[in-house]
């Protein structure tokens, strides 16, 4: 057997074998939902600004530095701009209704 057909061999294998074992998972799941520790969650929003706002000068900074020096608040004025307008489409689209 050449190395192209044993490779689709087992390709199908695994993907079979992968899809019956992702169905299990499904019929046996916990019906009930996991409740979010409150604790978890304002970690993760304190974490999320704080890497927001350490990213935004980074890039501002790092993109400043590729540029002559005359150019500089041009770029940190674009990264600020660029942070802004996603920032903005990020909360608008994830807070409409469904």
């Amino acid at each position: 057997m050449n190395g192209v057909n044993a490779m689709k061999k087992y390709t199908s294998t695994f993907l079979l074998a992968a899809l019956c074992l992702g169905y299990a998972n499904l019929v046996h799941a916990d019906p009930t939902a996991p409740v979010p520790d409150k604790g978890d969650v304002a970690w993760m929003m304190v974490s999320t600004i704080l890497v927001i706002l350490m990213v935004v000068p980074g890039l501002a900074l790092f993109y400043g530095g590729l540029v002559r020096s005359q150019n500089m608040l041009s770029v940190l004025m674009q990264v600020m701009a660029k942070h802004c307008i996603s920032t903005l489409s990020t909360f608008l689209v994830r807070t409409r209704p469904p």
